[in-house]
């Protein structure tokens, strides 16, 4: 397992032992705990954040997205688990999406994942947020967004691109930070960017 860092590139098809077909895209985040004043009575404040991906073509426009609202791409490739409006702990990843590499359309090129604040929650309020990719049989990679002061007013995140490259796809991290809240703005603002300068 490879746990990236900004920038850094994983090639998917080397990674996975039995072959790349299909991966899953797993994020998973925590609700936040509010104490009082003494310390004695906690309270959770849910925190709802969307895992979504854009698909652009070669010539860098989007041709699709998933998330929540539309759970399965045009072609049938990419599927969403379903919209998770609480975080905090359970078994496995708060959503997940799926694709199928070998159903992916011919004219996507590029596959960008993000995270973002549904509920207007800024990331430094919330505990940890993590990315896994993974097929059936393992973690591929992971990246986990630590909280951290840098987060402050950010609600969401440009976690990286899956592209397309002599035939096979791999992985590069990003980590952009952005205000950019809806997924329009960011589809043509800070990922459009990514796919811009590779």
């Amino acid at each position: 397992m490879v746990n990236l860092t900004k920038g850094q590139v994983v090639n998917l098809t080397k990674e996975s032992k039995s072959g790349l077909t299909n991966v899953f895209f797993g994020a998973k985040w925590g609700a936040i705990t509010h104490s009082s004043l003494f310390g004695f009575a906690k309270r959770t404040e849910d925190v709802e954040l969307d895992a979504s991906l854009l698909i652009y073509g070669s010539s860098k426009s989007l041709i699709d997205t998933v998330y929540y609202g539309h759970k399965t791409s045009r072609d049938g490739a990419i599927k969403h688990s379903g919209d998770d409006r609480y975080g905090g702990e359970v078994d496995g990843d708060n959503e997940t999406i799926s694709i199928d590499f070998s159903k992916v359309a011919s004219q996507a090129q590029y596959i960008v994942a993000i995270l973002n604040s549904y509920t207007h929650q800024k990331f430094n309020e919330i505990p940890y947020m993590k990315l896994r990719i993974y097929d059936k049989n393992e973690t591929l990679c992971s990246y986990d967004v630590e909280n951290n002061s840098s987060f402050k007013g950010q609600e969401a995140i440009v976690l990286g691109v899956f592209y397309k490259e002599d035939g096979t796809w791999q992985f590069k991290a990003d980590g952009t930070l952005t205000q950019e809240r809806s997924i329009d703005t960011i589809s043509n603002g800070s990922a459009k960017r990514l796919i811009q300068n590779l």
